[in-house]
């Protein structure tokens, strides 16, 4: 049993967070009154009193409506592309009748139609998204402005794709709500109760901003977090005092925006945010700053002429196996080792049918459609003047990271499980840059919603690569920007923790970038950057994460800022030298970028496919799995955060939970079948083997058991080029190990059917064993190394088992398996009706039993991996046949059944009928038959047995139909042929056709007695016993050949002589010949 430590991540905080502006001297080490313990996450909340009650919003979602539109489409339309269905959403509270969708028409096939009605005079900031990810507007691409009463958008498609029905949601930016200067309630009640719903503010023009340095100030608003104790009475008193008015508000934040009613200068803002912070009305007061569009690095081609693999003009390939080292465009995949995390795709395509979907929310500037996108990710698109085409790219990076389609074509994304959405950050009127409180806004909204996301990814920040260090760095004398960022920090923490206890789902996770400032505090990066950083702020808002980058040797990448205090809530991830998405054009790509922008969205994949394996993971055990020192690697001496790594995160879920379910979802691989693996078909009782035969064609039965032995083996067996009595097509999709498409550097045939959708363009494939759906122990491989694959199962693993470490594959210490230990393991294996277990087996049984008898894999005497398989259609025995009867019968059988022994390894028999497969190891003699399969039938007065010895090839499929009139002995990878070779010394394969005990004779003659003599007798024996009984035997057709026949007799004396009682034929080979055929 492997018992996984659960470590504390930090030290709990003891005392109170102090409600007064923090500096940076004293951030790291402020005390809080709440402990965050991994992996349970309890921490200890205020008691909360709510006057209004619960805020909770149900399905319908109060302050959203939808309008459904049914457009009549011409027949003729409809049959290439389906029914067009448009939502559109805006903000009811804001929107003005006349800001509407007022059309939505096909014009031609794989084109329709958008068509917006703003207000006259007005000009709006919008957002337009839709599943179609190679939709376009019509006209330039941005910066793009509608001044006018209209705008028409187009939307264009592939027909190809099966698109019922189209989804545009459509949501405009509305004006700054009215500021109120007195709040109408009663005096005395707290104000958090009495706070309208107004939204927020935008800046009215350049003249209310300060922007000296790149980082854009508001002066004329300040953000607050109202104390649960301030009364009405007290907040309008001050409103009076300090001549300001209230001019947005978020309620379920408990968050306020106070407006001056004249413009100041920042020093004195600072001044306002330091008298508001002495008054102790407030958990947190902040400036209201600009967050900047993020750095990308680009590093300079090499000028080279790079030719042959295909896609290398990418650095797209995937030839390193990753123990925590990636190389190539998708290095940070595979430093995660995020191809092992897809072994569990079909266990986590089945949760989401169980459990339902989750979404998963990138929030950027814009994005641009692509075509290297699937239609599970909704792309919005803001058309504001102020965007420009990097912020496009940047957002289309970021998506495809977390979801790109896994097709051959381009990159590939972390997951195609969620419903990723791309969601342009609410726009303002004044630049580009996305103010904080419109940040919070936008994220109240999101995480309110009829379908809040599980994930949110923000890869953006600010420019300190340009300013300076935040920690010295003063755009106020005696204030750094240290402190306004903590100040920020501590009121997004207070702010989520308000609306944690108005939502209904907590257990999200909000991943930032650690930001590219070339080795700043990561916790300066932005307020949810801050959050992760701040132990005495995570049992507050315990949601946020955030994203160090690293580069392909696993060194901190120069540019990455990073958690200094070395106590957050942060992990590292690949980021330099990526392969990325880009535009406009729908094919386009960048190769060598980097960024912690481009880290953090792959964390959000990797925390996105956890929650498809899991649910019901809490945001503590999200964090346990992501955090936790034995799911990740060690980087530059501990000094920085933690590599994520997917495979041992997916099975620490286990741990967790104190079970096996994913280490069972892992090696459950078999096809449905009662092979497991099927290829050919050998005789009418068998499946379909183009086809997935589980009831929703993925694979896995849901049991651990021989089936999913044999489809180890098989691709064992194909890696080593040892396949050659594998049979099947040779580009069959069974053997596409790695689920690329290809097999041998061409398209699978047949494919694979659905509901896999996989990529069958032809190019270079990647090498089976690489990233193999049968690598079990996660080191990017099947296991083919002699020394570590192939011992006796008895063998030590190469890696002793480290009961105090989890099963995690890597290279070192403990916790490396080879992948038939993870398979063999007796906690998760099932026997099956083939009846093959672990541990010791309970010896041979006197007579057979209905099912198989009981055999133990790991105690055989030979390799794992050499076996054969039989396809078994047998009639089961007769119960009234007495094996004692034939102690005075001229012939002694074998047992009624079927017994199939191999010498010095096992003997599996059974008496029942069945159709099924029997794997049977075996050992190697050099060329002696060493597998001898005994079966007999008795039908009346008479019994057929055969007994056929065999060399089998490993991997081999046979084929056998065995009734009472009836031997089949099927292979498609070779040709069976027999003959009786006298004194070859080989083992007998007899078929026996006699009379039983009780049952009389087929005939008799007599031999006088001058010329009798024994062989005499034998010869005229055999000689009518030839006659009466050759042609029932099955032998001839069977094995090909012609058999050495030999009577079964009696004699007696008779008054003419000699009397010879014909009880039964025996036919006989000893010589059985195997040509290979082309599989």
């Amino acid at each position: 049993m492997v018992v996984w430590e659960q470590s504390h991540l930090h030290r709990p905080h003891d005392g109170a967070l102090e409600k007064r502006r923090p500096t940076a001297e004293t951030r790291r080490s402020k005390p809080r009154a709440r402990t965050a313990t991994v992996h349970s996450w309890t921490y200890d909340r205020h008691s909360r009193s709510h006057p209004q009650g619960s805020r909770m919003v149900d399905s319908c979602c109060s302050r959203r409506y939808a309008i459904l539109m049914r457009r009549r489409i011409p027949s003729s339309i409809q049959s290439a592309f389906g029914v067009a269905l448009l939502v559109a959403s805006v903000h009811q509270s804001h929107a003005q009748p006349e800001h509407r969708i007022s059309s939505f028409q096909v014009a031609s096939p794989g084109q329709a139609h958008l068509t917006v009605t703003t207000p006259p005079n007005e000009s709006y900031s919008f957002i337009v998204s839709s599943n179609l990810t190679d939709w376009a507007p019509a006209g330039p691409l941005p910066p793009l402005s509608y001044d006018t009463v209209t705008a028409t958008y187009l939307l264009e498609f592939e027909l190809e794709r099966p698109l019922a029905a189209y989804q545009v949601a459509y949501e405009p930016i509305p004006p700054n709500p009215t500021p109120i200067a007195q709040l109408l309630a009663p005096a005395n009640d707290p104000v958090v109760g009495h706070l309208p719903d107004m939204g927020v503010p935008f800046e009215n023009g350049e003249e209310e901003v300060s922007n000296t340095d790149g980082v854009p100030i508001s002066l004329a608003h300040l953000l607050v977090v109202l104390g649960d104790g301030t009364t009405v009475q007290e907040l309008n008193t001050l409103l009076t005092a300090e001549n300001v008015v209230l001019a947005g508000a978020i309620p379920e934040m408990h968050l306020g925006v106070l407006r001056r009613n004249s413009i100041t200068t920042l020093a004195e803002l600072n001044d306002l945010a330091d008298r508001l912070t002495a008054t102790g009305l407030f958990d947190a007061v902040a400036l209201n700053l600009g967050m900047s569009p993020p750095r990308i690095l680009e590093t300079p081609l090499p000028q080279l002429n790079r030719v042959g693999r295909q896609r290398e003009f990418l650095e797209w390939t995937w030839e390193t196996p990753g123990l925590g080292e990636g190389r190539g465009g998708n290095n940070g995949l595979e430093m995660s080792r995020i191809p092992q995390l897809w072994n569990w795709l079909d266990h986590g395509f089945r949760q989401r049918e169980l459990m339902g979907n989750h979404e998963v929310a990138v929030i950027e500037f814009a994005f641009n459609p692509h075509r290297d996108l699937h239609t599970n990710v909704f792309l919005g698109t803001s058309f504001s003047r102020h965007l420009e085409q990097g912020d496009f790219d940047h957002g289309i990076a970021v998506v495809g990271i977390v979801s790109a389609w896994r097709n051959r074509f381009g990159t590939e994304g972390v997951t195609p499980l969620p419903i990723v959405r791309g969601i342009p950050f609410r726009a303002n009127h004044t630049s580009r840059h996305a103010y904080e409180v419109i940040r919070l806004w936008q994220l109240r909204d999101l995480l309110r919603g009829a379908n809040p996301p599980r994930i949110i990814n923000i890869s953006s920040g600010m420019p300190w690569y340009s300013i300076g260090d935040p920690t010295t760095t003063e755009r106020v004398s005696g204030v750094t920007y240290a402190e306004w960022m903590d100040e920020l920090g501590a009121l997004w923490a207070h702010a989520f923790e308000n609306l944690n206890e108005d939502i209904a789902q907590t257990d999200y996770l909000i991943v930032c970038s650690a930001g590219n400032d070339d080795g700043v505090d990561a916790a300066y990066n932005s307020p949810m950057a801050n959050i992760a950083c701040r132990p005495e702020l995570h049992g507050v808002a315990p949601q946020f994460l955030t994203v160090e980058s690293i580069s392909e040797d696993r060194t901190p990448s120069a540019y990455s800022n990073f958690d200094a205090g070395g106590q957050g809530h942060a992990v590292s991830a690949g980021g330099t030298d990526v392969t990325v998405l880009q535009g406009p054009g729908t094919l386009d790509y960048k190769v060598k970028q980097s960024g912690t922008s481009f880290a953090a969205p792959l964390v959000a994949g990797l925390a996105s496919f956890l929650w498809s394996l899991d649910p019901t993971l809490t945001i503590g055990e999200m964090k346990t799995l992501l955090l936790n020192p034995s799911t990740t690697h060690e980087v530059d001496s501990g000094e920085r955060a933690g590599l994520v790594d997917g495979f041992s995160a997916a099975l620490a879920i286990d741990l967790l939970r104190g079970n096996h379910e994913l280490q069972r979802a892992l090696v459950d691989v078999d096809d449905g079948t009662k092979d497991g693996n099927l290829r050919q078909t050998l005789h009418p009782s068998m499946e379909n083997p183009d086809q997935i035969h589980t009831e929703d064609g993925r694979r896995g039965d849901g049991a651990v058991n021989m089936k999913d032995f044999r489809v180890f083996r098989d691709a064992w067996l194909q890696t080593t080029s040892n396949d050659a009595y594998l049979d099947g097509p040779p580009l069959h999709f069974k053997r596409d190990l790695n689920f690329d498409g290809l097999v041998v550097d061409h398209p699978a045939s047949p494919f694979h059917p659905e509901p896999y959708h996989l990529s069958s363009s032809a190019g270079e494939s990647l090498p089976e064993k690489v990233y193999s759906r049968y690598d079990f122990n996660g080191n990017g491989q099947l296991d083919a190394e002699t020394d570590s694959a192939n011992p006796p199962l008895s063998a030590v693993s190469p890696v002793q088992r480290d009961p105090d470490t989890p099963v995690t594959g890597w290279s070192r210490g403990g916790g490396l398996l080879r992948d038939i230990d993870v398979l063999l393991d007796e906690d998760i294996w099932d026997q099956g009706e083939e009846n093959v277990v672990l541990s010791s087996a309970p010896p041979y049984p006197a007579s057979l039993p209905m099912g198989w008898t009981t055999n133990s894999l790991l105690t055989l005497t030979v390799p794992y991996l050499q076996s054969c398989d039989f396809h078994l259609d047998m009639d089961g025995g007769t119960p009234e046949a007495v094996d004692d009867n034939y102690d005075e019968h001229p012939f002694y059988p074998v047992q009624e059944g079927l017994e199939i022994q191999s010498y010095f390894s096992v003997t599996k028999g059974r008496f029942g009928a069945w159709q099924g497969v029997i794997t049977i190891p075996y050992d190697i003699i050099f060329d002696i038959p060493t597998v001898s399969i005994q079966y007999r039938k008795t039908q009346g007065n008479e019994l057929h047995q055969y007994i056929v010895n065999i060399l089998p090839e490993a991997g081999e499929d046979i084929g056998l139909v065995l009734r009472f009139d009836e031997l089949q002995l099927n292979s498609s990878t070779r040709f069976f042929a027999a003959s009786y070779v006298e004194g070859s010394g080989n083992p007998e394969s007899t078929e026996v056709i006699a009379r039983t005990p009780g049952g009389g004779i087929y005939g008799s003659l007599v031999i006088p007695l001058e010329e009798y003599s024994s062989e005499e007798a034998r010869n005229r024996a055999r000689v009518a016993a030839t006659a009466m009984l050759a042609g029932a035997m099955q032998f001839p057709t069977a094995l090909n050949g012609t058999p050495s026949f030999e009577a079964i007799f009696d004699t007696e004396s008779d008054p003419g002589g000699v009397r010879v009682d014909i009880y039964g034929l025996i036919a006989t080979f000893n010589t059985m010949v195997a040509t290979p055929t082309n599989p």
